[in-house]
């Protein structure tokens, strides 16, 4: 599982080059290339359940903030929220 991981994070970073160099600041960049990234939860072997509480099922746009632990859980919170973008902050 680690190869695949390492081959995962070597051809993500690949195309996210192509991308962000061929469309340049453009907002749906980071979207795609988490989408991508997800596919490292399948990879580690981690399953998700999502809970999603009826009030809100139909809020709009919104900001969820988590507080993760480790650096994988950037990957499973794209899995968790679908249509949302993983950003990472050094504190």
């Amino acid at each position: 599982r680690i190869i695949l991981l390492i081959l995962l994070l070597v051809v993500w970073f690949v195309i996210g080059m192509v991308i962000c160099l061929a469309r340049p600041r453009h907002k749906n960049n980071v979207y795609h290339l988490s989408r991508v990234l997800n596919w490292a939860c399948w990879m580690l072997g981690v399953k998700v359940k999502r809970i999603i509480p009826n009030e809100c099922r139909n809020i709009g746009s919104a900001v969820y903030v988590a507080n993760h632990q480790t650096n994988y859980d950037i990957m499973v919170l794209g899995c968790v929220m679908p249509g949302t973008v993983s950003m990472g902050k050094q504190s």
